[in-house]
């Protein structure tokens, strides 16, 4: 004959096994997901998103505008789980845009319109506005993200002569397999785009010779 103490043991015991298996899986899920264990995306899919976000935006703006591809980049991922803070085999892939168009200062507030209509039609999420003041002036930035989670930072500088310039970024970016268009130089550090080297514009900017009777005016 079991006694009630005996059965409430045992119903206790129960209690703590199913308790300790489900903490065991919370632990073994929040591993999992802060680990390095996340979906990653191919770099050519994240290539083409950071060329979307950059040329859909500039190339929004009528009359068009002279862009300027200031080069891709990258940042390799380490694990925030393990003290060693190993590499993921992942990065973060940016895209660097330049705008060679002077923009004149009676211009910029169509400039801004225009991106502005551009990211709310094409679902980005609600522009975050800060101001950065130095010496020479003060610079306006933007951020955003793009529906397919590439960060937009787009920063207008308001003084003579009004620099613009549009950084994008994706993370989670897998550039450790083979045939991956980046390449470790070393187990630490950043990896390098593979293919021809992107075009860089080295001239003034924005250019004089780019003068739009539009924008420029």
């Amino acid at each position: 004959m079991v006694s009630r103490e005996s059965g409430t043991g045992t119903s206790r015991g129960r209690a703590l096994l199913v308790f300790g298996t489900v903490l065991a899986l919370l632990v073994l899920a929040g591993w999992w997901f802060l680990g390095d264990h996340k979906p990653g995306i191919a770099p050519e899919r994240a290539r083409q998103e950071l060329d979307a976000a950059a040329d859909g935006t500039l190339g929004s703006l009528r009359p068009a505008i002279v862009p300027a591809f200031f080069g891709y980049g990258s940042e390799p991922d380490y694990s925030n789980f393990h003290i060693n803070y190993t590499p993921t085999g992942r990065a973060t892939f940016t895209r660097d845009q330049g705008v060679l168009t002077p923009i004149a200062q009676g211009k910029l507030e169509s400039f801004r319109g225009t991106v502005r209509d551009y990211w709310r039609k094409n679902g980005y999420s609600a522009v975050h506005e800060t101001f950065l003041d130095a010496p020479a002036g003060r610079t306006r930035e933007w951020t955003t993200t793009a529906p397919g989670g590439v960060s937009v930072r787009l920063d207008i500088a308001e003084f003579s002569p009004f620099q613009i310039d549009m950084l994008v970024a994706v993370s989670e970016v897998e550039y450790g397999a083979s045939g991956d268009p980046f390449e470790p130089l070393s187990p630490s550090a950043p990896p390098v785009l593979k293919g021809p080297e992107p075009s860089m514009y080295s001239g003034p900017w924005p250019n004089p010779a780019n003068a739009d009777p539009y924008w420029s005016h």
